[in-house]
């Protein structure tokens, strides 16, 4: 399975391939958060992109404090951008902006319309317990995604991806890249911002092999977190398994202590970290997927 890298910039690439200068990464970027930098993941780099996608920033228009970012995030923009960049993507999801259990209709038309322009749009179910599923199931489309829901739990989305891989057709499960939602299900692809989000609240994840869960994925923290905001975390320093997180550091970046507190450097440093963390994140997942029978490398 792959987990797509959302957020994505140009410089967390050049950084990580300073690490790992053979790296594939999956990459999903946003036409809402379009930036100038799109341009070289898109073109330059694509020996170290194994897969790069486009969502449409629905997301953002529903959710975004600014009133400006969420008026550049028209269809008509959107549908223009797919047109110019249509050969670039693997695939583009659709301008799913109705989140509405009952926004179907006003999401199918943009999917339509998208459609009659030639491009082949990623449809979005938000309606995880009615037959809004059953409706892109019965139709042409080999990638289906599920997106927002207030019913987004393992209990409603499992079995809509069970259904569609007893039909040969692979699910995109939008935002979720949690070991214990994906490893016992037939998930194709997911994203994350996570890797990201974790420099914002100064934090790293790393697979911790000393644990004996089958889920082995630890977050630490650091101590330039307001310690206020903080509830039953790891903190760095008196972590149970420090040892373990000292060696992981070491053999993979080279990395010491210092190295993810010292103010200059740390940013850079605990991204690095993040960001592979979700490349081995993939690979865990991948294998629980092949004992089970499942592949979705083609």
């Amino acid at each position: 399975m792959r987990i797509y890298l959302s957020a994505f910039s140009e410089r967390s690439l050049i950084s990580y391939l300073n690490y790992f200068k053979d790296a594939k990464i999956n990459i999903l970027i946003s036409y809402a958060l379009r930036q100038s930098h799109y341009y070289n993941l898109i073109k330059k780099y694509k020996n170290n992109i194994n897969s790069i996608i486009l969502d449409s920033g629905a997301y953002t228009k529903n959710n975004a404090k600014s009133e400006t970012l969420k008026e550049r995030i028209t269809f008509a923009g959107y549908k223009e951008f797919c047109k110019i960049f249509r050969n670039d993507f693997d695939f583009a999801f659709n301008y799913d902006v109705n989140f509405d259990q009952d926004g179907f209709a006003e999401n199918l038309y943009y999917l339509e319309e998208l459609k009659l322009e030639g491009l082949d749009p990623v449809p979005v179910v938000h309606d995880y317990v009615n037959t809004e599923s059953d409706y892109y199931l019965a139709g042409n489309f080999p990638i289906t995604a599920l997106g927002f829901s207030e019913d987004k739990k393992k209990i409603y989305f499992k079995p809509i991806i069970e259904k569609f891989h007893s039909a040969g057709k692979k699910v995109h499960l939008l935002g979720k890249s949690n070991y214990d939602d994906l490893y016992d299900i037939p998930i194709a692809y997911c994203d994350s911002s996570s890797w990201a989000q974790n420099q914002r609240f100064a934090c790293i994840s790393y697979w911790c092999k000393s644990k004996s869960a089958n889920n082995k994925a630890e977050t630490i923290h650091f101590r330039d977190m307001d310690v206020a905001k903080i509830k039953r975390k790891n903190w760095y320093d008196d972590y149970i398994y420090r040892d373990n997180l000292e060696e992981y550091l070491n053999e993979n970046f080279g990395f010491r202590y210092y190295d993810l507190v010292d103010v200059d450097i740390c940013r850079e440093k605990r991204e690095i970290v993040n960001i592979h963390h979700f490349v081995t994140l993939q690979d865990k997942i991948t294998k629980e997927h092949q004992l089970r029978g499942w592949d979705f490398s083609t």
